[in-house]
């Protein structure tokens, strides 16, 4: 089982979101040891269990792994919107801005009204939602809670390495 890292890790998650973009959900949760965060990205035919550092800035440390040969259930996504990338109008964007409000319900309704897409450069689009869990609620198997050591110890390393004076 291959660990991957930052942008080697992104790079592969979504080319395989490129293909399709139906049905799939990001949810994250403290994770149980270290103080890190955890997220399993699926689609309900392949999945990846990610390891973060924090989600509390703009470039976390992630590690992640497939868990091909466990496929997560399909899930109902969060008020019927699946998890991608929604394309935004200019127009709209200008909207949001004039009214200093975060999400109007006519641009939610508007969202889960459209179908998630393969983003292109020089557009504009909307990503989520990211479901944010108080724990991890997909079951665990005994190869996920081993990869989840190994994720753990590995981000361990990996912070320490980056901030010497961490635990």
């Amino acid at each position: 089982m291959e660990v991957l890292e930052g942008d080697a890790l992104y790079d592969r998650i979504f080319r395989r979101y490129a293909r399709d973009q139906r049905g799939w959900s990001f949810t994250v949760s403290p994770s149980a040891t270290h103080g890190f965060f955890d997220a399993l990205v699926a689609n309900g035919q392949e999945g990846w269990q990610l390891k973060f550092d924090t989600i509390y800035k703009p470039s976390p440390i992630v590690i992640g792994a497939s868990i091909e040969s466990v496929k997560p259930a399909r899930r109902t996504p969060v008020g019927g919107l699946s998890f991608g990338f929604r394309e935004l109008q200019p127009s709209w964007v200008e909207q949001l801005r004039a009214e200093e409000v975060t999400i109007p319900r006519q641009l939610a309704a508007l969202l889960a009204s459209m179908k998630p897409v393969v983003p292109q450069e020089g557009r504009m689009y909307a990503q989520g939602p990211f479901v944010l869990s108080g724990r991890d609620q997909s079951p665990r198997s005994a190869s996920r809670s081993t990869l989840d050591d190994r994720l753990s110890s590995e981000m361990l390393r990996r912070v320490r390495n980056r901030y010497p004076g961490y635990g």
